[in-house]
């Protein structure tokens, strides 16, 4: 695994870290407009209000039918006020609703709080983990489990949210007594100097692929300190981000394609190409956000780039 060097500093770009209390705060928050907005729903079709439940619970589900007919795990976290390491860079981008929760802006590219269930699941999966940290892991080992007994092979950590301190380590547990399960992440969680060492660890797992995810605010702070995890998740925001980018990895020593995924902005799905080339190397495009066409919808199952063929040994 790449060796890092010990940050010195706390970079600009960080936002101040949350205390549980306030984490607790606004997830609650978020909770309740995302009930309200269910509510107001369920008034007009004569239902009966949804209240705020007695004990939050954990859901990580199994199972879609955008994916090619087969399943994945997915667990989810409020994006944003879980991201201890966002920029401006995701946030303005966040398909997650981060710009909402952290600056109370509306993004359009938002989907996933089009559906107040999934901004309910997401807030009261976070709740979970902020109120009961070992009931968090014990429920989340019940449904590891259940997806393990249906035949399930892949799970996703944080398909929104980042890791927050305690989770690395509790992640750790769970993929060990989960061997049938491979599982992948992004994290910007890298650039937090206490939750640095229990990433590596987890990145480490023999079933686990985690890659760093970088964009233009903190791709030089990510080479600065030794690029951990060896594996970049590059955000682009605009055509210049694709040259600056790969450039910068390209001249850090990372020629091997397979280190690094390419995930463009909506804005540019497009007009995006399947790979850029920097020399000699052929960085690639992330298919499903290229929107790639074809008789089975390339999805995460189907492509598997970022899954299980990412190099072992870095």
């Amino acid at each position: 695994m790449q060796q890092t060097m010990e940050p010195v500093t706390r970079p600009e770009w960080m936002p101040p870290r949350l205390s549980t209390v306030d984490l607790i705060r606004w997830a609650t928050s978020i909770y309740c407009r995302a009930l309200d907005k269910l509510n107001e729903r369920q008034a007009k079709k004569g239902l009966k209000p949804k209240a705020i439940p007695d004990k939050w619970t954990v859901k990580a589900p199994g199972s879609f039918d955008r994916l090619g007919g087969g399943m994945i795990g997915v667990y989810s976290q409020t994006a944003g006020i879980s991201c201890v390491a966002r920029t401006v860079a995701c946030v303005d981008v966040c398909y997650a609703g981060a710009d909402w929760f952290v600056n109370d802006r509306w993004n359009h590219t938002a989907s996933n709080f089009e559906f107040t269930d999934a901004a309910m699941a997401h807030a009261s999966n976070l709740m979970a983990w902020l109120t009961d940290p070992r009931g968090w892991e014990r429920q989340l080992d019940s449904q590891l489990t259940i997806l393990e007994l249906q035949g399930v092979k892949y799970f996703r950590i944080n398909g929104a949210g980042d890791l927050l301190p305690g989770q690395p380590e509790a992640w750790q547990r769970l993929i060990s007594r989960h061997q049938k399960l491979y599982c992948w992440g992004y994290t910007r969680s890298w650039a937090d100097n206490e939750l640095l060492p229990p990433i590596l660890s987890l990145a480490n797992k023999s079933n686990m692929s985690l890659w760093a995810s970088v964009d233009r605010v903190n791709i030089n702070y990510w080479l600065d300190v030794g690029m951990p995890l060896g594996l970049a998740a590059v955000l682009v925001n605009g055509e210049a981000d694709y040259t600056y980018l790969l450039t910068k990895l390209y001249n850090a020593g990372i020629r091997d394609p397979r280190r690094v995924e390419i995930f463009p902005d909506h804005k540019l799905r497009k007009n995006t190409k399947g790979y850029y080339q920097v020399n000699e190397v052929r960085y690639t495009t992330c298919p499903k956000d290229r929107g790639v066409k074809a008789k089975v919808p390339i999805t995460c199952l189907i492509c598997r780039l970022c899954v299980d063929r990412a190099p072992i040994s870095i």
